[in-house]
């Protein structure tokens, strides 16, 4: 295609195809129509285009960027229009535009119309105007595309240059708007530059911190860990611990339930003994009644029943106060207390030496106590208040010997000396010992003795026991005196 020149500025200025094509260009997805839309403008600016796969819109835009720089005012300001609609539209096509030197071949066009020589005459190749409308395209781009600061070094070095030289109003004014966007964009660069040098530090420090905080917690959980297996350890053997008291306290229910099963046979034995001793009393006590009607029916006894009456009605006629007696048992004792009873334990023969509070400082005290099922080693007696007995121990042990006066089950009397005789046996179950046996005041009395003293009772067999009958003061003694009668003096031999 040929065309004069008056034919080819008519076409631009007037036939409104390069707005056309242009608009066409930019709106279509087609590559074909954009390729075409473009060589249609080449052809019309008298240039050959090639299209490809991908859009190369320097390339495209090229012919537009010829218009603008073009001498004519009104196919500039076609080219202009044309460029803004371009940064308006499509933010992708301003690349193309940086790509193809807009920039440069700006900031050239500015040297060669504001020469340093030359203070603010233009150029006489391009009007004002033109060179308007090149600057607000940049203007517009600069505005519109972020990254055009990089490629615009050169150009605000040239405006900045120009606009010392007191340029026209308006040129200055769009001049200055540009120094202005590349100012504020290169202080956002360089703003966003230290935020990412500080990001990628804090980054770093987070990072190294988290390391740390991860070191931390795997030692935590290796130290938790650690824990928990002592833990289980030691559960472990508390469990097998448990384990073993339990099998120990079968074995201990099992001892237990055999030993209360021999307790009832003794008892059963014992309830029959008692029986028997009931039938044999009973028998006993119609003798002596046999006896008292014989007395009595012969004048030839009456001086033999004179003596008796005073020994069996010794108590009558005196005045008594009671007295509630306190069993103290040695520690590790094997017995237990029930009120005035002590019962020995049921799987040893040990020793077990019982005092009675309150102690006798003053007055005359009388106590009456009876064995069950002693059958051997069971005595009565007084201690000195101070003295203290020890669990199987005998009352003359433990340094009690002197301390102590001690009546035994078969008549014999002890204090430093031993086996003192003469008074009677009291071996048989049931009895009542007071230094009295059945009521009946025996030969060995003892003088001399300290001025607090406790009454004590001895058992030793396993299940024997006794009971503290009667405890109390009396207003007068009931001794009355006995043929062949002994007193001996506390703390001295007695041979």
């Amino acid at each position: 295609m040929s065309f004069a020149e008056s034919e080819w500025n008519g076409i631009i200025t007037t036939s409104g195809v390069v707005e056309t094509v242009s608009g066409l260009m930019l709106e279509t997805t087609n590559p074909k129509i954009r390729t075409l839309c473009g060589a249609v403008i080449e052809v019309i600016q008298q240039r050959g285009c090639e299209s490809g796969e991908s859009t190369d819109w320097g390339l495209l835009l090229s012919p537009i960027v010829s218009l603008l720089f073009n001498p004519d005012e009104k196919i500039s300001e076609i080219g202009k229009q044309s460029l803004m609609k371009v940064a308006d539209r499509n933010p992708e096509a301003l690349c193309g535009l940086i790509e193809i030197g807009l920039f440069d071949k700006t900031s050239e066009l500015l040297n060669l119309t504001f020469p340093s020589s030359q203070s603010s005459q233009l150029s006489e190749k391009l009007s004002q105007k033109v060179i308007l409308n090149i600057l607000q395209v940049v203007e517009s781009i600069i505005r519109e595309n972020a990254q055009a600061g990089m490629k615009a070094k050169q150009l605000k070095k040239t405006a900045e240059r120009i606009k010392q030289l007191n340029p026209p109003r308006q040129i200055k004014n769009v001049i200055s708007s540009i120094i202005s966007i590349l100012d504020d964009e290169q202080e956002q660069n360089e703003n966003i530059n230290n935020i990412d040098n500080d990001n990628i530090e804090r980054s770093i420090q987070n990072k190294i911190q988290e390391l740390e905080r991860k070191v931390i917690e795997s030692e935590e959980r290796i130290r938790i860990s650690e824990l928990n297996r002592r833990d289980a350890e030691l559960k472990l053997r508390e469990n097998e611990e448990k384990l073993r008291l339990v099998e120990q306290e079968k074995e201990n229910e099992k001892t237990k339930a055999d030993q209360l099963e021999q307790e009832k046979m003794r008892e059963k034995n014992r309830a029959d003994s008692l029986q028997i001793q009931i039938a044999r009393l009973t028998s006993t006590n119609a003798d002596l009644q046999i006896q008292m009607q014989q007395i009595r029916s012969s004048t030839s006894s009456q001086s033999s029943i004179n003596q008796l009456i005073p020994q069996v009605q010794g108590l009558q006629g005196l005045k008594i106060d009671s007295i509630k007696p306190i069993l103290i048992t040695p520690p590790s004792c094997t017995g237990q207390i029930l009120e005035n009873r002590f019962i020995h334990s049921n799987y040893d023969n040990t020793y077990c030496c019982i005092a009675f509070d309150p102690i006798i400082r003053s007055g005359i005290a009388r106590i009456e106590i009876m064995f069950n099922n002693g059958q051997y080693n069971f005595s009565v007696g007084i201690a000195d208040s101070l003295c203290s007995f020890a669990a199987n121990k005998q009352p003359e042990e433990v340094g009690n010997q002197g301390r102590t006066v001690r009546y035994y089950r078969n008549g014999t009397f002890d204090h430093i000396t031993k086996n003192i005789s003469g008074n009677a046996t009291f071996d048989r179950n049931g009895q009542r010992v007071t230094f009295y046996v059945d009521d009946v005041e025996q030969p060995n009395s003892v003088i001399g003795i300290p001025a607090a003293i406790r009454f004590w009772a001895h058992i030793c067999r396993s299940g024997s026991s006794f009971i503290v009958n009667k405890f109390v003061r009396l207003s007068q003694s009931s001794e009355r005196g006995v043929i062949n009668s002994k007193v001996w003096e506390w703390g001295k031999n007695w041979i």
